[in-house]
């Protein structure tokens, strides 16, 4: 009665007789296994996929987020930025003159 085996015995003072067993996953098992690891797999792309895509749409990058480029000490705009709640600062400086005012 130990593990991977049956026995048998078809006499009382003979050695009883070991019939191997398969040990594993087999079958159905074994099918919805790999349909499982062939799912995540896919998952796993399409999620490294859609994130890439949305860093590139939104022109991600080390140093800033699209227009605005962040420095040590400084936060610089190139283009029109649109901010969904109020912006706080201590100081506001433009590097050139729009030509509305000149």
């Amino acid at each position: 009665m130990g593990r991977g085996g049956a026995y048998t015995s078809t006499h009382r003072d003979s050695e009883p007789e070991v019939i191997p067993t398969k040990i594993g996953i087999y079958g159905w098992r074994k099918r919805c296994l790999y349909f499982l690891v062939l799912l995540l797999l896919v998952l796993i792309i399409i999620n490294f996929a859609l994130t890439v895509w949305i860093l590139k749409v939104l022109d991600f990058s080390i140093h800033g987020l699209g227009s605005i480029k962040i420095t040590d000490n400084a936060i610089s705009i190139s283009e029109d930025v649109e901010f969904l709640k109020p912006v706080y600062a201590s100081n506001i400086h433009a590097n050139y003159v729009s030509e509305s005012l000149q």
